[in-house]
């Protein structure tokens, strides 16, 4: 990112570094205030050398650029896919010959254009791709460019601007030079253009200038009075090519022409400097001209000139750009316009253009008469601002539609999308009552909409972590969702089911829990709108209830379905649920690098509560591994975003991280601070099943090696009937080998027995091995050092295959004890291996080709190549067969 004032320099350099790039295909956007509303314009502009190969992208790809750019239907989904095929059309030019884009004044590029292009430059790695934005200092860009590269552009030093000033404008008497250059500070527009703005006699110095040379507003004001220099008709012409959104000259003549405006107007314009036409494109002189032309203009004057332009566009080539001209020319209310524009936005949400529909709905808005027109178009303005993360605005404009609308059923829509707004801003509670008593409202008049509020209630609640208001919730939404039709129904018994399995009453959770999976899994996958909630339900209540294989295949089908699709929006969630799981079954590798991809999914498309619970699952594998400075820094983000956004549930899943992690370091009495604070927050919420969070059993041994028995004896016994009510084989051995910790030492042999009983099968990893070294322990510590050799050989090799770091040491430190040579601590190259690494390396050792991979990782091929790369030298691997080897012996036949 090139970031600088106006008229510092960013274009000249812009233009010198394509001047440069010999070799390279070089490609060209121009951001511009009046293009700001035509969704995707600056894109078309950018891709438009490329277009040929649209065809060779994958297919969901291929579709949804060519719905967004108008080359073929609208295809609706996630708008992360234009960014994704994006970065394939740039990959695969550059596979050619190196390749630079250069996006001038970005800040005015429309938004689901700079969306789609900053998300393909953060992916660029080995392509060969140079991504260049210039961007004005001041002005905010419609998306975050945080972590781009950033050059930022200072004034000129005074010999520069002397030699600059002597170029441009030569035999400048010294007085008049010097004063030039005190005045423009060393920006190198001002320098060419002030002395263009004198009279004779103010350059030939024998008369002062009106007034204070500067820059900023003043450089603008210049450009004014050269504009004022020219004939009414030529102005007429300039004001025209300023008020149009497009750089092709015909629309410009034509509108002209209507204007009763010959072709010498514009000729006049071009002979002084202001723009250039060539062919059939017109190009001003700088985007400050421009700006003066058009907001120097009086309003009258910028009406007409959008008034003619959109009567010289035809309605079926350029509906979008006639529909903004019609507005712009609009003074009060004009149904005709407001309709025109609404198109414009039902176009660009079909293109997956959200934030320009949002624009083109709340503008149509502003000039409808009838309030109840304006309350809708509002309303569809703030759908659309929710889907672009602008939950305030968005607020805002639901407000409004709420104090206009008189209809029942809209307000109560309103309402629901309202709650919803609030809940992204960190008001869970708020959105519950909300829902709830708009659910009541709504009741007698529309059933199924009450129980899809009640529904969405739940979500809301859970976030909180009060399970008893949860359940509460989801037995209401139970009791009146079968009018709803069949999905809301099954929506319904799935809140219900997940309520039950969180208070521990799973024989009560299983028969709704099979209804539902039943009802959304008959014909595939459930349907979109429903599928973030039932990811919840049904994938994560499988994973509580130890069903492992039911929890892979569905959240393996939604990551695969939404990647497949390119739908970036929907796979944080599901992948951090998947990182859980793989974690769970002694999978950690593939755990890490699931969560690690979540944050980065989340983080892209400004999901912050989800990103709170993908932090927290990557923190939990980083306890494992022993990356305790990533998972302390990632415990506090989630912390501060959970606190922020008022997501309670975040807090149970941060301490028993914390907790595992000072555990597994030796710090016992640390742990037992972070897990202490636990009992009575689960106590409070009435979380019941042990298995949601993983932390009872950590907690007992905290207590046990800090010395206080009994205090873990009445831990134990509490979890223990925990574990005991819900059926979980997870913890009926976890307390098992707590019982051991705490046996005397004539039983703990028998308990630690009982434990590894429960933990034979191959995803029991962890619980095996941390039985064991318990077991290893207690047998040393009575010198039975042949038995602790034994347990502690079979606990190390456990840990070594789940690369737990911390665990390992302790280990090894236990063998020490008993005599046994150990060597060096080996090193586990997987460790070296980044996140991003581990997922290539992952699903190349399913066979997928390079180019798969891509498009399952929103990747290009040659990264993925230079990823792999690294991963064979890292691993010491010399084939994809070496490679697959290694990754299943390490993660089990399962992966």
């Amino acid at each position: 990112m090139v970031l600088g004032e106006a008229g510092i320099g960013k274009s000249a350099l812009l233009n010198y570094l394509e001047s440069r790039a010999t070799g390279f295909t070089a490609l060209r956007a121009n951001g511009t205030e009046s293009e700001s509303e035509l969704a995707f314009s600056g894109l078309a502009d950018l891709l438009r050398p490329l277009l040929g190969e649209l065809g060779a992208l994958p297919q969901p790809q291929a579709a949804a650029l060519a719905g967004a750019l108008a080359l073929g239907p609208p295809v609706p989904g996630d708008p992360f896919a234009i960014g994704t095929a994006t970065l394939g059309l740039l990959s695969r030019a550059a596979e050619r010959s190196p390749l630079v884009a250069l996006i001038e004044d970005a800040q005015w590029l429309d938004r689901p254009s700079l969306a789609a292009i900053v998300f393909a430059a953060r992916r660029v790695q080995a392509e060969g791709i140079l991504i260049v934005f210039a961007v004005r200092e001041g002005e905010r860009p419609a998306v975050s460019m945080e972590g781009l590269g950033t050059l930022r552009l200072a004034h000129i030093d005074a010999a520069a601007a002397s030699a600059l000033l002597a170029l441009t404008t030569p035999l400048l008497p010294p007085p008049v030079a010097e004063r030039i250059c005190a005045a423009a500070g060393g920006n190198p527009l001002a320098l060419i253009e002030m002395p263009l703005a004198l009279t004779d006699a103010q350059r030939s110095g024998t008369e002062a200038p009106e007034g204070p040379m500067a820059v900023g507003p003043r450089l603008t004001a210049i450009f004014k009075r050269r504009v004022a220099a020219l004939s009414a008709q030529a102005q007429s012409s300039l004001l025209i090519a300023a008020a149009s959104d497009r750089d092709d000259v015909g629309p410009v003549l034509q509108a002209m022409r209507g204007s009763g405006l010959g072709p010498a107007a514009i000729e006049e314009a071009e002979t002084a400097g202001f723009l250039t036409v060539r062919g059939d494109q017109l190009t001003w002189r700088h985007p400050l001209v421009r700006a003066a032309v058009y907001h120097g203009a009086a309003p009258a004057a910028r009406r007409a000139a959008h008034r003619a332009l959109a009567e010289a566009l035809d309605v079926q080539h350029a509906p979008d750009s006639r529909a903004w001209h019609l507005a712009s020319a609009t003074l009060g209310h004009d149904e005709q316009a407001a309709l025109a524009l609404e198109g414009s936005a039902a176009n660009a949400r079909e293109r997956r253009g959200s934030a320009a529909a949002a624009r083109a709905f709340e503008r149509a808005a502003r000039i409808s008469a009838d309030p109840e027109a304006r309350a809708r178009r509002l309303f569809e303005a703030a759908v659309d601002l929710l889907s672009t993360a602008e939950p305030g605005r968005a607020r805002e404009l639901l407000t409004e539609a709420l104090n206009l609308s008189t209809d029942v059923l809209r307000r109560s829509d309103i309402v629901r999308t309202l709650a919803m707004a609030d809940m992204f801003r960190g008001s869970p509670e708020s959105t519950v009552e909300m829902l709830s008593a708009e659910a009541d409202r709504i009741e007698p008049l529309d059933r199924g909409r009450a129980a899809v509020m009640r529904a969405d209630a739940c979500v809301a609640i859970t976030m909180t972590g009060d399970v008893g208001k949860t359940l509460a919730l989801a037995e209401r939404a139970q009791s009146t969702a079968p009018l709803g039709g069949p999905h809301t129904a099954a929506l319904a018994k799935s809140m219900l089911a997940n309520a039950l399995v969180l208070a521990g009453r799973v024989t009560e959770a299983r028969p709704y829990l099979g209804a539902a999976r039943g009802a959304f899994t008959r014909d595939g996958l459930p349907p979109v709108p429903f599928r973030h909630h039932l990811v919840q339900t049904l994938g994560h209540s499988a994973i509580w209830l130890g069903e492992y294989v039911e929890a892979r295949r569905f959240l393996g089908d939604v990551v695969t379905s939404a990647r497949q699709q390119s739908a970036v929006a929907g796979l944080a969630f599901p992948l951090a649920c998947l990182s859980e799981l793989e974690y769970r079954t002694g999978r950690w590798t593939i755990a890490y690098a699931l969560a690690d991809d979540s944050v980065r999914m989340a983080t892209e498309v400004g999901a912050r509560s989800q990103l709170a619970f993908s932090l927290v699952c990557l923190a939990r594998v980083e306890a494992g591994l022993g990356k305790k400075d990533d998972c302390r820094a990632h415990l506090r983000d989630a912390l501060a975003i959970s606190r922020e956004l008022s997501v309670g549930s975040i807090e149970v899943y941060a301490r028993s991280v914390a907790g595992l992690l000072e555990l597994s370091l030796g710090n016992p009495d640390r742990a037992v601070l972070e897990l202490g604070p636990l009992s009575r927050l689960v106590d409070r919420w009435k979380l019941a099943h042990p298995d949601v969070v993983q932390w009872g059993s950590d907690f007992v041994e905290a207590l046990a090696r800090g010395g206080d028995p009994v205090a873990a004896q009445a831990a134990l016994d509490r979890f223990e009937r925990q574990a005991r009510v819900t059926e979980s084989h997870w913890g009926i051995g976890e307390a098992a080998r707590c019982r051991g910790l705490l046996a005397g030492a004539d039983g703990f042999e028998k308990c630690f027995a009982d434990a590894l009983e429960w933990f034979e099968d191959d995803v029991a990893v962890f619980e095996r091995a941390r039985t064991l070294l318990c077991l290893g322990e207690r047998r040393r510590r009575s010198r039975r050092l042949g038995p602790a050799r034994d347990a502690l050989g079979l606990a190390l090799a456990g840990f070594e295959q789940l690369g737990a770091q911390p665990w390992i040491v302790r280990t090894r430190r236990e063998l020490h004890a008993t005599g046994a040579r150990l060597g060096p601590l080996p090193e586990q190259p997987v460790q070296r291996l980044t996140p991003q690494e581990l997922q290539v390396a992952i699903i190349a050792a399913t066979g997928a080709t390079n180019r798969e991979i891509a498009a399952s990782l929103f990747l290009s091929p040659k990264t993925v190549d230079f990823h792999l790369g690294k991963v064979y030298r890292k691993l010491e691997v010399r084939s994809r067969r070496q490679l697959t080897a290694y990754i299943t012996s390490r993660e089990g036949a399962a992966g």
